[in-house]
């Protein structure tokens, strides 16, 4: 079960048998897929795209009070359950928003299981940080930091 209602689950009475985050295991939250022809045709787009997603990152990464008013109104549940549900997930956040050759071999095995295929397509077509990294020396470049 995905969270909150893991948490009301457990507040039921229910027992947790498995946690990802326990097992060392980290499946992406998000992510942002884009068409080789928009890359190509918009690229200006397409990377302000990334950076905007890249700020909201940040900001839920770093701005817990914040992010908790956020997660309350969209997600329609209490302070309090929020507060679970960021904590819970926090700790499976990166630094940047990617993840190392090694996560990204964990990732593609477990869909591949998953979906029963048995070939991954390779690694590039899967995993591009370009922009993402390109975002962040941009917003660094600002001096842009999360609530400013």
């Amino acid at each position: 079960m995905i969270a909150p209602v893991s948490f009301y689950a457990k507040e039921q009475g229910f027992r947790e048998l498995a946690s990802f985050q326990q097992l060392g295991f980290v499946l992406p939250s998000g992510g942002i897929v884009v068409r080789d022809e928009l890359l190509k045709s918009d690229p200006v787009m397409v990377e302000r795209f990334v950076r905007a997603t890249v700020m909201g990152f940040l900001y839920m990464r770093d701005n817990r009070a914040g992010t908790l008013k956020v997660m309350s109104r969209m997600l329609r549940i209490d302070e309090p359950t929020a507060a679970k549900v960021y904590d819970a997930s926090r700790p499976t956040m990166t630094a940047d928003g990617t993840v190392s050759g090694d996560v990204e071999k964990k990732m593609t095995g477990f869909v591949l299981k998953t979906a029963g295929a048995k070939e991954a397509p390779p690694p590039d077509k899967l995993y591009d940080f370009a922009l993402v990294k390109k975002a962040h020396a941009a917003l660094q470049a600002k001096g842009w930091h999360p609530g400013s």
